[in-house]
């Protein structure tokens, strides 16, 4: 909705990981015959120009991530990169939406985020720990 709105967005993911397990938005970007691992940084770049959408396979574009799945895997709860990987600036943007999973963390990461200068922040939290942004449903903003 953003990009035809004609606001340029950056997305990113990476295969699902614990403690969830879920389906992820490069899950879904297979099913619909894009295989995001392989485009590299330029070919996601140029799609972006002409799309006003990038997609950032997040263990492609930070091989760091990619080395440490394994451990994560095995670990099997979240992790401090759990937040950490949410806050890789892709783009530059100075726009941001972020999802938290917990009252702690949302004072935190408010705090985080001024300091990091962006010019806007979104910060979601959804109930019961969620970091969905719901319509039917209260969500803390």
């Amino acid at each position: 909705m953003l990009a035809a709105a004609d606001v340029p967005v950056t997305l990113h993911g990476s295969p699902s990981l614990p403690p969830k397990w879920g389906i992820t938005l490069h899950d879904l970007l297979g099913v619909a015959g894009i295989a995001s691992e392989r485009l590299t940084p330029e070919q996601a770049l140029e799609a972006a120009r002409r799309t006003g959408v990038l997609y950032a396979s997040a263990e492609q574009w930070c091989p760091p991530l990619r080395s440490l799945r394994v451990i994560r895997e095995e670990l099997g709860m979240r992790t401090v990169l759990n937040t950490a990987e949410k806050l890789i600036d892709y783009a530059q943007s100075p726009y941001i939406a972020f999802g938290v999973y917990h009252n702690t963390v949302f004072d935190r990461m408010a705090r985080l985020l001024t300091k990091l200068e962006y010019r806007r922040a979104l910060i979601v939290q959804g109930v019961e720990g969620s970091e969905d942004l719901f319509i039917d449903r209260p969500t803390r903003t």
